[in-house]
């Protein structure tokens, strides 16, 4: 089901989904609020599968995808940095 929402090009289709996952939620971070990373990307996905006209029940799509960052651990660099911001007193969620 997926796979017809990528229009057979899966590296493309998971490119765009993560950058418009990545675009949203640095606009909402820059506006002052908050959305988890999870969240944007149900949506996305859900409007993906939707605009590619794929009927039916998307959620075991959706949910495939999004299980893949289960596990999904952040690079060394990063808790660093984000000490780094906190003490500077920008604001940072976890």
């Amino acid at each position: 089901m997926l796979s017809a929402c990528l229009c057979n090009n899966h590296v493309l289709g998971l490119q765009l989904w993560f950058t418009s996952v990545l675009r949203d939620g640095l606009a909402t971070g820059a506006s002052g609020s908050f959305a988890p990373f999870k969240d944007i990307g149900v949506y996305h996905l859900h409007q993906m599968l939707r605009k590619a006209g794929v009927s039916g029940d998307h959620d075991q799509a959706v949910q495939t995808v999004m299980s893949g960052f289960d596990d999904a651990t952040c690079m060394a660099d990063v808790a660093p940095a984000f000490k780094q911001m906190h003490a500077k007193g920008i604001k940072v969620s976890q």
